[in-house]
């Protein structure tokens, strides 16, 4: 339930760590982003557990590649993910292919698939968790601030029903940077995790439903479902948030049974934890 899984290596202080992340939807809007997107999402979830990135497997799936526009998915995606690789200067050292993926003429969307491997000498003593959060604790959010990116976003599939807009590409600075960041913060910090699927109004949920307590966002925060790469929330006692050298905005506390998303409304937690806990075994009954 945590960004990424972290072993201990027996008998040694050393640790690693593993995630996998895919996104279809989005890397039919734009493969070549898509993917380079996939694997800095994946590079910050096991950053987020106190490893550096390490290595990359991946698996590969489209559709008919006798059809060009498959083909110039196929070679965009692996374009993108090279890029993004030697951004964080991490081998691909393994992974499939899987072609002809349709269904009476309909392929299927490009969805590659990135495994992530992260290496930690020493790994935190404490590594952050999801439910670690206490009243009283200050949100932080780390990264880029006010970042609007809605194209292929939960918020657009579930609100709008819509498939659109051009995803935002990899920053080439910052996102290297706030992965180092993270990684160096999973040795201080209780709570790192990313915001990806959903914005940051998911991710603070989910840290909310994980801890049993609740949350009050800064009634001015307007950006709650954006899925724009590189950021990531930390949440800490007040005052222990260090220095840093990426943006970094205290954007809320921890406390309470509700969830205030500041002028957006509120909700009780175990009304959201039930919806989340509860939400696949609902859609197969309906």
């Amino acid at each position: 339930g945590h960004d990424g899984s972290l072993l201990r290596i027996k008998g040694t202080d050393k640790g690693l760590a593993v995630s996998t992340d895919g996104h279809g939807r989005r890397c039919f809007l734009d493969p070549r982003r898509g993917a380079a997107r996939l694997v800095m999402e994946s590079a910050l979830n096991v950053a987020d557990t106190g490893t550096k990135p390490y290595a990359v497997v991946d698996n590969l799936n489209f559709g008919n590649p006798e059809k060009p526009e498959i083909m110039w998915q196929f070679i965009e995606t692996v374009t993108g993910m090279s890029e993004a690789c030697e951004l964080l200067g991490i081998p691909v050292i393994g992974g499939n292919v899987s072609f002809y993926n349709e269904t009476d003429g309909v392929d299927i969307y490009p969805s590659p698939v990135v495994g992530m491997l992260g290496f930690a000498d020493p790994m935190p003593a404490e590594p952050p968790r999801l439910d670690r959060a206490e009243a009283g604790m200050e949100i932080w959010l780390v990264g880029p601030q006010q970042a609007p990116d809605l194209a292929a976003s939960a918020y657009s599939r579930v609100v709008h029903g819509r498939l659109d807009g051009r995803p935002a590409d990899v920053d080439v600075d910052l996102g290297p940077a706030v992965i180092a960041t993270a990684t160096e913060l999973a040795h201080e910090l209780p709570v790192l995790h990313d915001i990806s699927i959903g914005g940051l109004g998911v991710a603070l949920t989910e840290i909310a439903i994980q801890s049993q307590v609740g949350f009050d966002l800064a009634s001015e925060w307007d950006d709650l479902w954006s899925e724009a790469p590189h950021r990531f929330i930390a949440v800490c006692p007040p005052g222990t948030m260090p220095d840093i050298d990426v943006p970094a905005l205290r954007i809320g506390t921890v406390g309470g049974t509700r969830l205030h998303f500041g002028d957006h409304g509120s909700l009780q937690l175990e009304d959201a934890a039930d919806t989340w806990r509860n939400g696949l075994r609902r859609h197969m009954a309906s």
